[in-house]
């Protein structure tokens, strides 16, 4: 009666199993039979999760999951009796055990030797939902299991950890209990974010300079000032009404941007539900708008959720009293592209609801269209040659026939000149930008062979153009080498992706030749004998054509 009685009360601790949330313990009776074919070190079983909405029926992919088995179950093939073994320290298992309480420092402390003392990597469907909103555990060792999701879809908040055993009893229709080791499943609800996020850049405003390339690219000059504009819907439940409500103890939109962009804070406008608002003042009391908070140059915070320390529990409301369920907060600022943009890489623009509510676990709501506004900035290289060792066999691009020192300037479509707009202060050279001007005289002046601004380097003959919009240029030789002539037209060059992926390797797009030319003779130097010759010779001739001009008259 003893070990019948001992027996029961082992089968008892092992159906005992703290299910979804991890705050509630379901215990199941012992009254089935238990498996004989069970009793092995060596047995298996395996777990399904289906990850559902609240409404416990709308299924859910892309959420990954590991497993943590925080205790062995012991099975004695000659007596069929059962133990826990936690492989916790310190940490005893039984109906007072919650999920909840297992901190990862405790997880910290499993066995290097056990399997699972990192999490579960399934060899069976993977460990993330298929489209069904399953993914199911194979071959799991006899034991109590930590579930943790550790990644959700996009607007879904993390489930709770809960507890599992392997293997549980299950009851059927009938009120039937067995014994179950396979398909064991486990179906934590998830709540869905309603709310949407959506960030765009102004391609229409002239002030920008934005150029959409044939790749449907946006690319700007280094300089530019680019317009941004954020639309958020804040979600069914926000401060609303019913069950559903939810108390929002954060509503933040987190903007991060490129450290190629310096964003202008004092630009930032925010409308909700089309009325302009105001930063909340630091000495304001009752705010009407939202607060700021600005960390770094690239990156602000606009947090719309207020926080009353004055009660106890903290009470949290909307700051402004108009944004409620269903409220479109439009969030519109300028950003510099500075001289940290490198041609052809992304400058991106990220931006998130980073919420949470009571009851709840922090969530981040990313924009629901790909790609975010990222822009470009194109460049474009040219090799100056001559054309004097051509006869002689050279390559155009020997090293023989390079030519440093010809100057030039470059005008865009609509016939202005670029200039360097560099400032004083070393300290400032992000600030540096390209601009615009009508006179050539105030160009900036392009020397082959020379550093040009933003160039990382100089070659022989080579001229660089960097930190420009995709678009056709011309290049006007000002200045040629010694020995050419200058060249009669302009040249067309197209700046985009092409070019600066050769560029970025170190090549050249365009080659430009300079035909060898004459320079006029220095004063006083050798070469004026030849005029001085040639005008003898010509005054000797008219002399001569005199005389005989003259004895012809006589005879007449």
């Amino acid at each position: 009666m003893k070990k019948n009685k001992a027996k029961k009360r082992a089968i008892a601790l092992l159906l005992t199993v703290i299910m979804m949330l991890g705050l509630s313990g379901v215990v199941l009776a012992a009254n089935p039979t238990w498996p004989a074919e069970w009793d092995s070190a060596t047995s298996t079983g395996s777990l399904e999760i289906i990850k559902t909405a609240e409404d416990g029926t709308t299924t859910l992919s892309g959420a990954e999951y590991t497993l943590y088995r925080i205790a062995v179950i012991d099975v004695s093939t000659s007596t069929a009796q059962m133990s826990y073994t936690s492989l916790i320290s310190g940490l005893t298992i039984n109906t007072g055990t919650r999920a909840a309480d297992i901190t990862p420092e405790m997880l910290a402390t499993l066995p290097s030797t056990e399997e699972y003392n990192t999490g579960i990597n399934s060899s069976g469907s993977g460990t993330v939902t298929n489209d069904d909103g399953k993914v199911t555990f194979s071959n799991l060792p006899f034991g109590v299991y930590l579930v943790k999701e550790i990644k959700v879809p996009a607007g879904v908040t993390v489930s709770h950890d809960f507890l599992i055993s392997v293997p549980m009893t299950v009851t059927d229709s009938t009120g039937n209990q067995t014994w179950q080791k396979d398909n064991l499943k486990a179906t934590p609800k998830n709540s869905v974010f309603s709310g949407s996020i959506k960030k765009t850049v102004d391609t229409t405003s002239a002030e920008t300079n934005i150029v959409v390339d044939a790749d449907g690219n946006n690319t700007v000059d280094i300089g530019a000032d680019i317009n941004y504009k954020i639309e958020v819907n804040t979600p069914a439940d926000f401060f609303g009404t019913g069950t559903n409500a939810k108390t929002y103890t954060q509503f933040d939109i987190f903007d991060d941007a490129d450290t190629a962009l310096t964003v202008d804070t004092t630009s930032i406008q925010v409308a909700i539900n089309g009325t302009a608002v105001k930063e909340v003042g630091a000495a304001g009391t009752d705010p009407v708008g939202y607060k700021l908070n600005d960390s770094t140059t690239g990156e602000f915070t606009i947090n719309l959720v207020k926080e009353d320390t004055s009660t106890s529990p903290s009470t949290f409301t909307p700051y402004y009293n108009g944004l409620a369920a269903g409220s479109k907060v439009v969030i519109t600022y300028t950003a510099f592209v500075n001289t940290s943009a490198m041609p052809g890489v992304a400058i991106s623009n990220d931006v998130k609801i980073k919420y949470q509510y009571t009851g709840g676990t922090p969530g981040e709501k990313d924009p629901d269209t790909e790609p975010e506004p990222d822009v470009y900035t194109y460049s474009h290289a040219i090799l100056k040659v001559g054309d004097s060792d051509v006869a002689l066999g050279h390559d155009d691009a020997a090293a023989a026939n390079i030519k440093a020192g010809a100057k030039f300037v470059a005008r865009n479509a609509a016939g202005k000149y670029l200039y360097y707009n560099k400032s004083t202060n070393a300290a400032s050279a992000a600030d540096d930008y390209w601009e615009w001007v009508t006179l050539q005289d105030n160009a900036t002046v392009f020397q082959s062979g020379f550093a040009a601004p933003l160039a990382t380097m100089s070659k022989d003959g080579y001229i660089e153009l960097i930190g420009l919009a995709a678009g056709t240029y011309t290049l006007t030789e000002i200045e040629a080498p010694d020995g050419y002539s200058l060249l009669k037209t302009p040249v067309s060059i197209d700046i985009d992706k092409n070019s600066t992926d050769i560029q970025k390797i170190g090549n050249f797009t365009t080659k430009i030749i300079n035909v060898t030319g004459f320079t006029l003779p220095g004063t006083g130097g050798a070469g004026i004998y030849i005029f001085i010759i040639g005008g003898v010779v010509l005054i000797g001739a008219a002399l001569i054509l005199y005389g005989k001009t003259r004895r012809k008259r006589k005879n007449i």
